[in-house]
């Protein structure tokens, strides 16, 4: 399917608030191809909470004032997801912000956001491949007991920060960064619990 929409804002629908352009809410199976929105006014562009499996392919988000993909406990497989930031709309919003979500991303670009291109939290655990996270003043985000394994072809550039890895949430711990290979050439600032690892794409997150 196609599916365009321009200037999403967040609403409320007989006192349930939905904070995405596009909310999606308590579904067993999510499967999204070819999905643009533009200029989001809302807390979030796209908003997922509480589904089974999540597919996403082929999204373009652009402009969004505040997250741009906002997903909440949903097993997800990312393929080719653009979203980009090239105004001031953006206030301190996210790209893609994850929450108790076990997700797998190839062949993904996040760009100009003011806090985080990627944020992996809440016992989250997601594996990044043939990835571009450049020009955000955090390129990727891992706390609060979540994992980021960086697999094969992925490229961080022009973020303030490439990784910061953390604790931000009382009763959680710091992140853990798991390299594929050995570390890049990375601008990366952790907290003194954040744990980094390589050549271990068998930990238990």
């Amino acid at each position: 399917s196609n599916l365009k929409i321009n200037k999403p804002s967040e609403t409320r629908i007989n006192g349930k608030y939905l904070s995405g352009g596009l909310s999606l809410y308590n579904f067993n199976n999510i499967n999204i191809q070819n999905l643009e929105i533009e200029n989001s006014q809302g807390e979030d562009a796209l908003n997922i909470k509480y589904a089974k499996n999540c597919d996403l392919e082929n999204i373009f988000i652009k402009n969004s004032k505040f997250d741009a993909i906002d997903i909440d406990s949903c097993k997800t497989t990312g393929k080719n997801i653009y979203i980009q930031n090239s105004n001031l709309s953006d206030k301190n919003g996210d790209g893609i912000d994850f929450y108790y979500t076990n997700a797998y991303l190839e062949n993904i670009e996040v760009s100009g956001f003011k806090d985080k291109g990627l944020s992996v939290g809440e016992n989250s655990s997601v594996s990044l491949s043939n990835s571009l996270i450049y020009n955000n003043s955090i390129g990727s985000a891992v706390k609060d007991d979540s994992c980021l394994f960086i697999l094969d072809k992925n490229k961080f550039q022009g973020n303030d920060i490439d990784i910061s890895i953390y604790n931000k949430k009382k009763n959680y711990g710091s992140g853990n960064l798991i390299f594929s290979k050995k570390i890049q050439d990375l601008v990366i600032k952790k907290d003194k619990y954040a744990k980094i690892f390589i050549n271990d794409n068998n930990f238990q997150c």
